[in-house]
Order: C-alpha cells, then structure tokens, then sequence
C-alpha cells in the first residue's frame, strides 16, 4: 500500500571535525570527534503503526523504523541529484507540527542563499534541488526511533540511530527508488532536546559529510527570520516554539511549571548577545552542515592559513568557518554587520558538484522566500559585508 510522501515534517556551537565534516554540541564544549559511515544490520521486522499525531499531519503518511511503505517515483519527478529531508522522532518525544512548513521555507531560503553565493563569484544563479510534494512543499520521511531522546546525545551514538533508521527505511525500496535515495544528499533533523533542572537546554551534535548531515529540528525553533534583526538580550526571552519541546518527558515537576532560564542560553550569555544573534545562527546552522554533505570543508582548512587570516582581519565570515556566524545579513536588507559567505574557492567546488544543476530564473532569485530581501544582499560578499554587483 502507498503511503503519501507529504511534507511534515548547530543551536551556535563550536565546529571541530576533519575536512568534510563537522561535529558541535549545543550546551557542551566542543568535542573533536568524526562522524562515519556505519554498517547496518537489517532491522526485525515490525508492524506498521501510526504516532496519532495532530491535525496539522493530516495526509502526511508517518514512515515508521520497520514495514515502511513509500510513494514509487512517477514521471514528473526530476531524475537529477537532489536533497531529501528525513526527520527523526525519539521514541519518547512527538513530533513537531510546524516542521512542515518551517522546514519547507528553510530549504527556499537555503536554495536563494547558495543561488547568490554561486552567483556573486561568477558562476550563475545556480543552486541544489530538493525532493518535493504535490503542493511544492519540502517531500519529508518521517521514521521514529527506537531510541530514547537522552540516547542521542552521546558523542560516540551521534549518527548511528539516524543511519540504521535510513538504511533500514532505503532496504525496503525498490531498486529505482535506493539508487535515487543512494544518490541523494540527506540531511537528518531529528527532534532532540533537553532540559536540565536549571533550565539550560541541550541541543545534541550537529555534524555532516559524505552526502549527509545530521542536526536537530531545535535549530528551526529557535532559527525564524523575523526575529533576526531583534537586539532584545536573550536573559528572561521565550522562545515560544522551544518551551514545549524543552518540556517533553521531563521528569521534574518542579522545572515544568517555571519558564526557561538565563541559563538556557549561556553561550550566548556575552554583552553583545541578542535574541536576533542567537536566531541568526540556529538558522544557519543546518546550512553549514549542509555545506559538509556537499563536500565542502571548513574555510580555514581550504585556504592557505595567511590568505585566511588577512581575510578574518578584514572582518570575513564564512558559512563553513569552524565557529559558525551570523546569517541573518543574508537575508535582511537592514543587518548590515551581520553576514556570511562562500568563499570564491568554495563556490568553485560547488559548481562542479553534480547537486548544483538548478540555476535559478530572474524571478526566482528576485528575493529571498522569507524576507522579500533582494539578491545583492543574500550576495553579499563575507570579507567586507558589502552588496555583491
């Protein structure tokens, strides 16, 4: 029986990973690790069943870890390389009604921004493509876990639920549809998050490479354009879309009656923090990851180390620097200071790449999906923050 595919469904951290890859702990000090491919064994053969989600799931076919049934590909579905979305929901959380529609925009906006990097550096508006539904929303499989929320955030587990899901799920496939998900690049958000008693949160790792990347649907809720150019402290602010997922399965009382604390965002707990900077960066992060699964490594390891710091003296950031920085410059015309960019070597590398064969129409690449910004500020070169011609 055929299941419609609908769509439904790096908080800041630090990046420290081998070329190509990238690994962050939301919460946590950054932790040197390497994100493999694992071997799967088959999983056991379960029975379907459906999570009883809310009404915003109606039509979305909710692909669970074993007896997964997919739409086949038709006709009208492109052939070429393309990004697929997977989301990941621990046996002890829900899902998140508002993933469909925020991760949809999140992957419009992605796909401007790349189209104005390649384009700034000379190479056309082109960017990826990504696998969509009936209404022209992001296509979304979603697969729940056997495994617990707190499982997730080890260090030495990170990937491998995520991949023994996929794996499992791509087994049952016909030949056709495995050779098109093979040749996919995936990212992963999976629906981790974690509160402790003094109501700091903890993320999970954020990592990518070899056609995937990994990084949790907490960077959606806290990543919202319309909150970019806020310079409200984050002290005492709520993040409306994170309180109740902070608060699932939580086991003191106590911590479920009061609102999120300072605490909860102490990384960015510095004089210059804002709610917009915070925002900003979530919203990135899964572009930067993105970027990893592309092939791309960190900036400073493609460049030559004196080319990389005379562009940081010139106050460069970059999408794939090893701390990650502000996007929200590419995206409001009105954040002038706050800006992240391809590097001309980076945007070289993409455009061989068989993923960027989309080049976007005049129309398209007009403005940016959630903002109306135009193109010359998604453009906007990282070195100087200046609007590329």
């Amino acid at each position: 029986m055929q299941i419609a595919l609908l769509a439904v469904l790096h908080l800041f951290g630090c990046f420290a990973s081998k070329p190509g890859e990238s690994s962050g702990t939301i919460g946590l000090a950054p932790t040197e690790s390497e994100c493999t491919r694992f071997e799967v064994s088959p999983l056991p053969r379960l029975h379907k069943r459906n999570l009883g989600v809310e009404s915003n799931f109606l039509s979305v076919g909710i692909l669970l870890a074993a007896g997964i049934a997919a739409t086949p590909l038709t006709e009208q579905q492109p052939r070429k390389e393309q990004v697929r979305v997977v989301y990941v929901i621990p046996r002890d959380r829900k899902p998140w009604p508002e993933f469909n529609n925020r991760v949809s925009v999140w992957l419009k906006d992605t796909q401007w921004y790349f189209a104005c990097q390649m384009h700034a550096h000379g190479f056309g508006w082109r960017t990826f493509d990504y696998a969509k539904g009936a209404d022209g929303n992001a296509q979304v499989v979603v697969l729940q876990a056997r495994t617990p929320n707190d499982a997730m955030f080890s260090l030495s587990e990170v990937c491998k639920p995520e991949n023994e899901l996929l794996d499992g799920y791509i087994k049952r496939l016909s030949a056709r549809e495995q050779q098109a998900w093979k040749s996919s690049v995936v990212i992963l958000f999976r629906e981790t998050l974690q509160m402790k008693d003094d109501g700091s949160l903890l993320f999970g790792t954020a990592r990518g490479g070899n056609k995937r990347a990994y990084v949790t649907s907490a960077y959606l809720r806290l990543g919202h354009s319309r909150l970019f150019m806020s310079a409200t402290p984050p002290e005492g602010f709520v993040f409306e879309d994170l309180v109740s997922a902070a608060k699932q399965g939580h086991q003191n009382p106590d911590v479920l009656q009061k609102p999120l604390k300072a605490t909860a965002f102490k990384a960015f707990s510095g004089s210059k923090s804002s709610v917009g900077k915070i925002s900003s960066r979530c919203y990135g992060g899964p572009m930067h990851e993105l970027g990893h699964a592309f092939g791309l490594s960190h900036t400073g390891t493609l460049l030559g180390a004196k080319e990389y710091e005379r562009r940081l003296s010139l106050g460069g950031n970059w999408l794939m620097s090893t701390h990650f920085t502000n996007i929200g410059g590419n995206f409001v015309a009105e954040y002038r200071d706050g800006c992240a960019g391809l590097a001309k070597e980076e945007a070289a590398i993409l455009a061989k790449s068989p993923f960027f064969w989309k080049v976007m129409t005049d129309k398209e690449a007009a403005m940016a999906p959630s903002t109306g910004a135009p193109p010359t500020v998604g453009g906007r070169t990282a070195a100087t923050g200046a609007r590329s011609r």
